[in-house]
């Protein structure tokens, strides 16, 4: 009886050696960080838009400032006579007149009229001290933030839809904090701002019932001010 020989025994299987196992590891290992890499930043977009929301729902988180930078021209003359001057524990400022003034917990109203301060006319003002902000972030760092100025730089430019990398994405996140009622987000600017020793960005939204201003300002010595107009 002929014993039954194979087809081919050019086709016969043939147990795999060890370098062939190691480049099979090697393309897998390759291929997850492939995925991680491209893929890696569209997944921490679409967890910042389930957590906080989407473009669409929240224009100013895919807006930044204007590269135009906005001129300041107030004369002192003009500061003095109309503008009424008030102290806190931690900030002076002058403001024009007909606003209430809050600064954190302590309010003022400044009105002889009732039915005027119905009208919601009020500032509100923070100040926090020199690097305020990346002591309660110490890793930031890390990542080239190194005092007030530059962390509030990198949240206003900060776009859900240029997220890189968790940092990006933080930012996002901290500009959606920062980042109060200024109405109507799909008519919002923002631009660059400056004034004497001042460096900051301005959003502001003006419509016909109501005109939004969130001015946040870094000045020489790195103090944060934050000044939030709605009128």
């Amino acid at each position: 009886m002929n014993s039954i020989k194979s087809p081919d025994h050019k086709h016969a299987h043939h147990p795999k050696k060890p370098w062939e196992y190691a480049v099979a590891g090697i393309l897998i290992v390759l291929s997850i960080a492939f995925v991680i890499y491209f893929a890696g930043a569209s997944m921490i977009r679409l967890y910042i838009q389930i957590g906080i929301g989407s473009c669409e729902k929240i224009p100013i988180l895919c807006k930044a400032p204007d590269d135009q930078t906005l001129p300041a021209n107030l004369s002192g003359r003009e500061v003095n006579d109309s503008f009424i001057p008030h102290s806190f524990p931690r900030l002076s400022i002058q403001i024009p007149r007909g606003f209430a003034i809050n600064n954190e917990t302590e309010k003022r109203p400044y009105y002889k009229n009732r039915r005027n301060q119905d009208k919601g006319s009020v500032i509100y003002v923070l100040r926090q001290e020199p690097g305020f902000f990346v002591h309660l972030y110490p890793t930031l760092k890390k990542q080239g933030i190194a005092n007030n100025r530059d962390f509030v730089k990198n949240t206003m430019q900060a776009r859900l839809n240029a997220i890189q990398n968790i940092t990006s994405a933080f930012f996002v996140v901290m500009k959606s904090i920062f980042t109060p009622d200024i109405g109507d987000q799909h008519q919002a600017l923002m631009k660059v701002f400056r004034f004497k020793e001042f460096v900051g960005y301005i959003n502001y939204n003006i419509s016909e019932d109501t005109h939004y201003f969130d001015c946040n300002l870094i000045d020489k010595d790195d103090d944060f001010f934050k000044v939030y107009i709605k009128d």
